[in-house]
């Protein structure tokens, strides 16, 4: 007997008990299963993607070695083989949800006749469902769920029947097990068992399988998270059915019934279905967020059903030391500002941890104070020894017995120090210049979904960090390294009525006549301003505005760095003097893929600026580290031939900035400051407070071979 001879009967006897179609029914349902049949792909034409293993409707986004940095889009969906799904799992779901599953043919016609006479005692009521996992795959995927009738019915029977015969039935449960919904924000087995019990699904127990397999029916009604007792129950009655099944033993069966509903509340994340994936540190936090900015920029419209998948250019290892060493700089200097004190008196269970805090930073509890030290505890018993820093008796109350304090080591590997919370602000960018790739960002200390990025969106006076590309421009012109200029005071005309101009002292007396080399690495600043109007606003405008920094360099003030930018822009920016004069825009993102089709894919660089000016440029900026204003860093040079940079430092002490670059492996921005600009203090000078950072991340994270395996 064919399937669909099988499904005319059933809906026959169904009619029959209905008394909807008492006159010549088998032949008029005949004729409703032949009608419906003919045309029902046509009807559904999602049908044919049943066939495809993966139908999330969501973003994965993923570090350049493949690792996930998170899920975005509706759910919160992870796609898994069923041979990565433990068994008793799927024996569970089958139990709670279709028992009859290797047997039937994808539809139940004892189920669709016990239906139907339910229908029959309670007219007028909403049909009931007696819907199979091949029935509850084709309502949800291919017919989008539409609301209950008669007809949908019987096009959801003739579907199940197709899609067994025409797919199978291994892949059509996979597809269940991977797109259900399954409470608390989790689509599919593997987001739910990471959700509820933070495992993978090919070791979840028999408890725990259980208690999955009997969220389909009700997954809000029976979240285990929101309604433990509710959970409870359902579970009983799954292990019931496995029991029943053939699935457990009695003993299996006592035990799961005795294990609690979740073993570990901890680790446990509510994931709305709207929301991204929980975010577990800041550096994956800013890492998501710069690569779902520039997402949203491209524009792209994808068809819709099938994922997409994003490879960026970020690198996990990098992206994670990045952050540490902007968290430092940032807890490093408001402690140069002045320690503000003990986060409380008391025990780990009167203080709480402060929630605006690097993960480094530990609460310890002072158990004795000495001379020059102080000894205490953290909250998992190891003993801590701190030294006392001099600025921590700056108008703060010294640390008393049982006092708590924050500590950590500033950079993996270092000795402990007492650290604390901080409104110091800032942003970290570091790029590939041979590809323009982001290999690690940071928009600031702490990370929280939805936040402001300093890196991409807080718009900065960069100081004498803009220097450079004046420089580039005269360069450009004819300007060589030994070419002389002057650095003496200059006053330029604002206009009309207005007084004129002057620069503001850069700490050194007039040097007189100077080299093109010398004025760059000392960063004069008369000189640069000399330099610009030599130049010209206008041709240092269109070096300015083909780097993407500025579209026009509005007045004289720009080469004392008054004119905002971005940390990304100034970075992308030196990426070309790291790169021969080849560019092209920053980008975190490398391709973009949806069902195996390219959507976009990142630029080459291209040159536009020629490498005869880049030389010239670089080789004033090594004087920066090797006796100007970045040379407490001196030492780098020696591992990192043709390493040079720029500080800058803002007009009041406002911004720090360094930027750095090794010619051919890295170009990295560094920006620090408050979010409402105001003076860090008189002695805030790039070199003093953004500088450090830098060598921080430097030293770390290129080292050796450690630092070609960060470039692949």
């Amino acid at each position: 007997m064919s399937v669909f001879r099988l499904l005319t009967i059933t809906l026959s006897g169904c009619a029959i008990l209905g008394s909807a179609l008492v006159v010549s029914t088998g032949a008029v349902v005949d004729q409703i299963v032949v009608e419906r049949a003919s045309n029902i792909e046509k009807k559904y034409p999602d049908f044919s993607r049943l066939g495809d293993p993966d139908l999330r409707q969501s973003i994965e986004i993923k570090y350049r070695n493949g690792n996930i940095i998170g899920i975005v889009g509706p759910k919160n969906r992870q796609s898994v083989k069923l041979s990565g799904i433990s068994p008793i799992a799927i024996d569970a779901f089958i139990s709670a949800e279709d028992k009859n599953f290797w047997k039937e043919p994808g539809i139940a016609p004892a189920a669709i006749f016990r239906s139907a006479i339910r229908d029959v005692l309670h007219p007028g009521h909403r049909p009931t469902g007696a819907s199979t996992i091949p029935q509850q795959v084709v309502k949800n995927i291919v017919m989008h769920n539409p609301p209950m009738t008669i007809k949908r019915k019987i096009d959801e029977a003739i579907l199940a029947l197709r899609a067994v015969s025409k797919y199978g039935k291994k892949p059509l449960l996979q597809l269940y097990l991977n797109e259900i919904y399954l409470g608390h924000g989790a689509y599919g087995i593997a987001a739910a068992a990471k959700t509820y019990f933070n495992v993978k699904p090919d070791q979840l127990t028999i408890a725990e399988a259980a208690m999955l397999g009997g969220l389909p029916k009700a997954p809000t009604s029976y979240d285990p998270i929101a309604h433990p007792h509710a959970a409870r129950t359902r579970r009983a009655y799954v292990i019931a059915q496995m029991l029943k099944d053939g699935y457990i033993s009695s003993s299996q069966a006592q035990k799961a019934l005795a294990s609690p509903v979740i073993p570990n509340t901890n680790n446990t994340s509510a994931v709305d279905p709207s929301s991204t994936t929980q975010v577990s540190s800041s550096a994956q936090g800013w890492a998501l967020e710069a690569v779902l900015t520039q997402w949203n920029a491209l524009g792209i419209n994808p068809p819709t059903g099938y994922p997409i998948q994003i490879r960026t250019t970020i690198s996990e290892h990098l992206q994670d030391l990045a952050q540490h060493a902007l968290q430092a700089g940032l807890t490093r200097w408001s402690m140069h500002l002045g320690w503000k004190g003990s986060i409380g008196h008391g025990g780990f269970t009167q203080v709480a941890r402060p929630d605006n805090i690097p993960f480094w930073l530990h609460r310890v509890h002072i158990t004795s104070i000495g001379t020059g030290k102080i000894h205490g505890t953290t909250k998992d018993g190891t003993q801590i020894v701190l030294k006392e820093p001099d600025h921590l008796r700056k108008n703060v109350q010294w640390p008393r017995i049982g006092d708590m304090i924050l500590a950590g080591p500033y950079m993996p590997g270092q000795k402990w120090q007492i650290g604390q919370p901080t409104h110091l602000n800032g942003s970290i960018v570091v790029i590939n210049p041979k590809n323009a790739h982001v290999l690690a960002i940071s928009g600031g200390n702490i990370y929280s979904p939805g936040g402001f990025n300093r890196a991409i969106d807080a718009v900065r006076q960069p100081g004498s960090s803009f220097k450079p590309f004046i420089y580039l421009t005269a360069a450009m012109l004819g300007y060589k390294s030994d070419t002389p200029m002057l650095d003496e005071p200059i006053a330029l005309s604002q206009g009309p009525g207005l007084p004129l101009w002057k620069p503001g002292d850069d700490g050194l007396p007039p040097m007189g006549v100077v080299t093109f080399r010398k004025a760059l690495s000392l960063s004069l600043n008369d000189a640069a301003v000399r330099l610009l109007y030599e130049v010209g606003r206008k041709n240092v405008s269109q070096v300015a505005s083909a780097l993407d920094i500025y579209d026009d360099v509005k007045t004289y003030t720009a080469a004392l760095g008054g004119q905002g930018v971005t940390n990304i822009r100034l970075t992308g920016a030196y990426a070309c003097l790291a790169n021969e004069g080849y560019w092209a825009a920053p980008t975190t993102i490398k391709i973009i893929t949806q069902n195996k089709n390219h959507l976009w894919t990142a630029q080459v660089p291209v040159q536009i600026i020629p490498q005869k000016a880049i030389d010239t440029v670089d080789k004033a900026m090594t004087g920066t580290i090797a006796y100007g204003t970045a040379h407490a860093i001196a030492d780098l040079a020696q591992k990192y031939p043709g390493l040079g940079g720029k500080t800058g430092t803002s007009q009041n002490y406002r911004d720090a900035w360094f930027e750095g670059i090794w010619p051919g492996h890295f170009a990295i921005g560094v920006q620090i400051g408050y979010d409402q600009p105001k003076s860090m203090g008189h002695d805030a000078y790039g070199a003093d407070v953004a500088l450090p950072v830098f060598k921080d991340f430097v030293t770390s994270a290129f080292q050796g071979e450690n630092q070609k395996n960060n470039q692949k």
